[in-house]
This record gives structure tokens, C-alpha cells and sequence, in this order.
């Protein structure tokens, strides 16, 4: 399964937030990583997958990718959490991963 994520910027950073376009956030059932396809707000796209951490946040690994004007983005690796109180398909990115 693939879900589709649509961001409300051209990048991700703590604080940024996004929705679930296509598919449905996946539940702390579904322990599986799952495919997702980031969308921008610049037209460009992104890889990624989401993995379970714990009770209330995942971890979202994004591919490395270009924005609209060229900017070359590294892959990077960011705690998020769907929050149920806005939308069941709303997302908020909660801080970057911690090194690994």
C-alpha cells in the first residue's frame, strides 16, 4: 500500500503540516512500513515511508529530491504525528529525527 502525502510548503521542518491525500494514515496496528509519496506545494515530489516509533509518532523518511527551483534537498529522516483533533487525515511534523 502506498499513501499519498500533500504538504502545505515546498520542504518539510518542524512544525510544517501536511495531509493524507490518497490512502489513510496507517494505524500502531499496521506495524509495517508503508510506502508514501510526499507531495509540495511547488509541484515537485518526494519518496518516502513511514514506520511506526511508538504510541503516537511515526517516522517519516523522505528520499532526497529537487524543489521547484533547483534546490538540491538530502534525504532526511522526520518524526510526525497524525493529529486526530484537527482531521483524521491531518499530520504535523513534530522535530527531525535524532542521529542515528
Amino acid at each position: 500500500m502506498t499513501i499519498t502525502l500533500e504538504t502545505t510548503g515546498t520542504h518539510l521542518y518542524p512544525g510544517a503540516r501536511g495531509t493524507v491525500r490518497d490512502g489513510r494514515p496507517p494505524s500502531q496496528q499496521e506495524r509495517q512500513p508503508t510506502s508514501c509519496l510526499i507531495l509540495f506545494t511547488d509541484g515537485t515530489a518526494a519518496a518516502g515511508t513511514l514506520s511506526a516509533r511508538d504510541a503516537d509518532e511515526w517516522l517519516l523518511a523522505v528520499d532526497a529530491h529537487r524543489t521547484g527551483r533547483g534546490t538540491a534537498i538530502p534525504s532526511r529522516c522526520w518524526i510526525v504525528v497524525f493529529d486526530r483533533t484537527v482531521t483524521p487525515q491531518s499530520l504535523r511534523v513534530r522535530s527531525k529525527c535524532p542521529p542515528a
